[in-house]
């Protein structure tokens, strides 16, 4: 398959299900209430048992070699980016409230739905390529989390450090995202669950991308996604362009090269994820503006991703 193809693939269904979701809001099936109300239990029961079912099934042996390597490289491009956006977003003049929502959209990609589909095609036959991503991609999810709910909330400094990181850890602790994530890599270390729990789980955790590709549809027809065209070309500069550098870079210079390198590269142009739009709404983020980055970012990955499927 070539490159734009395998790009593309993997591309389609999500396109299609936000625009199903788009439909639904314009007939009226999928009001903003309902939304709101299916945005919640998204992000406090499916996503969550997603995360499990995901996390505690991953194989923690062999993680080393390439596969730490790999993993080092995408987190670095991470760290990297979120600190620049924070940075150049203040000279851009982009709003406060909203800096913290452009910093993660830049950040977190779809690794599940597009990024390890896109690896897979791109190896071919060769299941290795896809394995030694799928090891990659639960470190990351909890890298993003633990980055990115610091970066929604904020850091109010009022009444010392002290007080300052006790505000910041209170959310971290409570957050339904990140016990999810601490839960599955902690189930992944034990003995397997029972079958009927292990499927209960996993049977939760299917509807998680589907709702929230819908909910995403219907916000982009509760927002005014056009008056955010800035800032949705600043998501596209940071996520499909400055992370897929920045982590490429990295792979480079930590010795990645062939197959792996081109996983990091795929990974780190897959489109924002979901799961931001989700996690904003929740905890009070910019939701007009993490619309119109998914969106965004979605589209013009085809750019990036062919050129990493050329890697």
């Amino acid at each position: 398959m070539s490159g734009l193809g395998a790009a593309v693939g993997p591309l389609l269904p999500v396109v299609i299900v936000v625009a199903t979701g788009a439909g639904l809001a314009r007939l009226g099936l999928l009001p903003p209430e309902v939304r709101r109300g299916v945005e919640k239990l998204v992000y406090f029961v499916l996503l969550p048992a997603l995360l499990v079912d995901k996390l505690s099934s991953a194989s923690l042996v062999g993680i080393g070699g390439d596969v730490a390597r790999m993993g080092a490289a995408l987190g670095s491009a991470t760290l990297a980016v979120a600190g620049l956006v924070l940075l150049l977003s203040r000279v851009a003049g982009v709003p406060e409230r909203s800096r913290g929502t452009l910093a993660q959209a830049g950040i977190r990609g779809n690794l599940a739905f597009v990024g390890l589909p896109v690896v897979a095609l791109a190896a071919g036959g060769d299941p290795g390529p896809a394995a030694r991503a799928a090891l990659v991609l639960g470190p990351m999810v909890v890298l993003y989390n633990v980055v990115s709910v610091p970066l929604l909330i904020g850091v109010d400094r009022s009444g010392g450090p002290a007080a300052a990181a006790r505000r910041v850890a209170r959310p971290l602790a409570t957050n339904p995202i990140l016990l999810a994530c601490v839960g599955g890599l902690a189930l992944a270390a034990m003995p397997a669950l029972p079958g009927p729990a292990a499927r209960s789980v996993a049977l939760l955790g299917q509807p998680a991308g589907p709702l929230a590709l819908l909910c995403l549809g219907a916000a982009i027809t509760a927002f005014p996604v056009r008056t955010r065209l800035r800032h949705a070309a600043l998501a596209i500069a940071f996520k499909s362009v400055a992370i897929p550098a920045f982590a490429v870079g990295a792979g480079v210079a930590l010795g990645l090269r062939g197959d792996d390198l081109r996983s990091v590269a795929i990974f780190a142009s897959a489109p924002t994820a979901v799961a931001s739009y989700v996690l904003t709404t929740q905890l009070g983020g910019d939701e007009e503006l993490a619309a119109a980055a998914i969106a965004a970012t979605t589209v013009f990955s085809v750019v990036p991703l062919t050129l990493a499927m050329s890697i």
